[in-house]
């Protein structure tokens, strides 16, 4: 528990769930906790021998632990998972393709911490204070689990331009756990509502090592204030996921930029499937947003749920009658599950991808020569292309909702014969390096002529719990 007497997750619950009601009380209470500022020295910085996990950023905003290319994939929330002793949730996260999980806790964190490292994982960790307040305690914590191998980012408060996060506390934050530990990057993730607070994000951007924001596009009439960004001139569909990420690294020049992408319903009762991204949707935005820039993929949602959370589609509204609340999570627990029978699929493919995704880009890049469609153009067609195994692999999405037939021009594959990976289908180049595609609404492509990474997708099954 904070010294507010709320811990982080149910705090974010409740701001997000009543905020204009409780927002002022929990500003209250947060003034509350202690501000004091411990003494720093160069004493304090830990021995680099001493940090089995040393995380850096490679000069095309690549991450790297310990020198090796890696691409996060990681989970709000793990919570259940992380409860159990046993072990089996976080070994079937594991299984499904993250590869890090959101953790929050103190110095009793230990044995959480050996039982997520046990099954392969890392860690964004959000200490006590959320780097605001309580610098005492989060000196401790920082110089005791520094030295945990699942350590990889540190966390901010979440959403702290939204939330009213004071800046200058957070400035003090990031020093104290500097002082003590340069070897792992601070995350900061963002909500933006209005592009009047770019200079806001500049600032916050500029505190942080990594920085990341969140969107949660559908349903689209679920946009509230950030219909704003449409008004801007921001596309009102899934396609904004690019739109930010590449805002984001104008942002944060040479940082990585992580996306949190949409794994839960706004109002999965009400709204029924349509408060889900699709499978197609899904891989869109992620496809998207790596096509962009973005150095890694975070989901907000929680794959399995004991108690009520906001990330499992907590029910809209909570009534007098305790049996039908009882119900209608029940229902809003269902709905999420059959959401992850497919979601899971899209991280799993995700982790096969990331060698792919860590890579450089290719030398060369291809040229949209014609479309065939009359309601979108060119730049619908966005794309990126990859050294892959002294060959390449192309990424490609249509970020329309319309289909578009089009003719790319590759110069440098002339006469190959390309592999549609995960697809069991191919597409000859001719003799002057053009070949020709029709794609669907929000389509994802992978052409290579490189052995099918996304093969053993077809025998990917995973159980929900």
């Amino acid at each position: 528990m904070t010294a507010a007497g709320l811990d982080s997750e149910t705090a974010a619950l409740l701001k997000k769930v009543a905020r204009p009601v409780l927002l002022p009380l929990l500003r209250r209470l947060r003034s509350r906790r202690t501000t004091k500022v411990p003494r720093l020295s160069v004493r304090d910085l830990l021995p680099q021998a001493e940090v089995p996990t040393r995380v850096d950023v490679r000069e095309d905003r690549t991450i790297l632990v310990n020198g090796e290319p890696f691409f996060p994939l990681a989970l709000y929330y793990a919570r259940d998972e992380i409860d159990d002793e046993s072990g089996e949730g976080l070994a079937r996260l594991r299984a499904m393709g993250f590869n890090t999980v959101f953790f929050s806790g103190g110095l009793e964190s230990a044995n959480r911490l050996d039982r997520i490292w046990g099954a392969g994982l890392y860690v964004c960790y959000r200490p006590p204070g959320q780097l605001c307040c309580d610098f005492v305690l989060l000196k401790k914590v920082v110089s005791r689990f520094a030295r945990h191998p699942a350590l990889l980012f540190w966390e901010m408060d979440d959403e702290p331009v939204l939330n009213r996060v004071k800046f200058s506390n957070v400035e003090i934050g990031c020093r104290v756990v500097r002082s003590v530990d340069p070897y792992h990057p601070i995350l900061c993730n963002q909500w933006l509502s209005d592009l009047d607070e770019t200079e806001e994000m500049r600032r916050w951007a500029g505190l942080a090592d990594v920085y990341g924001f969140s969107t949660y596009p559908v349903p689209s009439w679920c946009w509230g204030c950030r219909l704003k960004l449409v008004e801007q001139g921001w596309p009102h569909s899934i396609a904004v996921v690019g739109a930010q990420t590449e805002l984001w690294m104008s942002y944060a020049p040479g940082k990585p930029i992580i996306p949190v992408l949409q794994a839960w319903g706004w109002n999965c009762l009400e709204d029924e499937e349509a408060a889900y991204p699709t499978y197609q949707e899904s891989r869109f935005m992620a496809y998207q947003a790596v096509i962009r820039g973005a150095k890694g993929l975070h989901h907000y949602g929680m794959v399995s749920s004991s108690r009520p959370n906001f990330a499992c589609g907590i029910p809209p509204k909570i009534h007098e009658d305790l049996d039908r609340t009882h119900a209608d999570f029940l229902e809003a627990r269902r709905r999420n599950r059959r959401f992850w029978s497919y979601y899971s699929k899209v991280v799993k493919e995700l982790s096969l991808m990331s060698c792919v995704f860590t890579s450089r880009d290719a030398a060369w890049t291809l040229e949209i020569r014609e479309r065939q469609t009359p309601e979108c153009g060119k730049e619908s067609i966005e794309w990126r292309v990859k050294r892959h195994l002294n060959s390449f692999v192309i990424l490609l999405v249509n970020a329309s909702d319309a289909n578009v037939t089009v003719v790319i021009l590759a110069p440098e594959l002339k006469g190959r014969v390309l592999k549609l990976w995960g697809e069991a289908k191919s597409v000859e180049v001719n003799s002057d390096g053009l070949f020709r595609d029709v794609l669907e609404p929000y389509a994802v492509r992978i052409y290579s002529d490189q052995p099918d990474l996304l093969a053993p997708l077809s025998d990917f099954h995973t159980s929900i719990d």
